[in-house]
């Protein structure tokens, strides 16, 4: 009995002494798009509905962001949002027998993972074809 209640303590312990990046960052974060000109159309593959520039939303983090920016008179323009591993990540490995589980766990939350919080994009002038004479 005393065994089996010395795996459970070992247990949680492993459990609470992994996951760092879940531990101190958040799994959403929020972006800022904007643009020149501004008024320009943002859609996105983590936005719910569509938005106008200046604009911000938040979003649960894990994969890629992609954000769309289109303009009557101007070149659409499609930008994907740069992420990197949060240095809170690889403290899972201070706890050599823990790091597997604190690793599922930060992935499978996107807490391991930090975004650009801010987009910006200058969009261009359609071209406008020439007419021949």
């Amino acid at each position: 009995m005393k065994r089996g209640a010395s795996v459970v303590i070992v247990m949680c312990f492993v459990l609470a002494s992994s996951a760092y990046a879940s531990i101190f960052n958040s799994s959403k974060q929020s972006v800022y798009v904007d643009s020149d000109p501004k008024g320009a159309d943002v859609k996105s593959n983590k936005l719910p509905r569509a938005a106008t520039t200046p604009t911000s939303f938040s979003f649960s983090k894990g994969g890629d962001i992609s954000v769309t920016l289109s303009k009557d008179g101007y070149v659409d323009q499609a930008i994907v949002v740069n992420r990197s591993v949060t240095p809170s990540f690889w403290a899972n490995f201070l706890w050599a027998w823990a790091f597997p589980i604190g690793m599922l766990v930060d992935a499978a939350s996107g807490s391991m993972w930090n975004y650009d919080e801010n987009v910006y994009a200058k969009l261009e002038p359609k071209k406008i074809p020439s007419e021949s004479k």
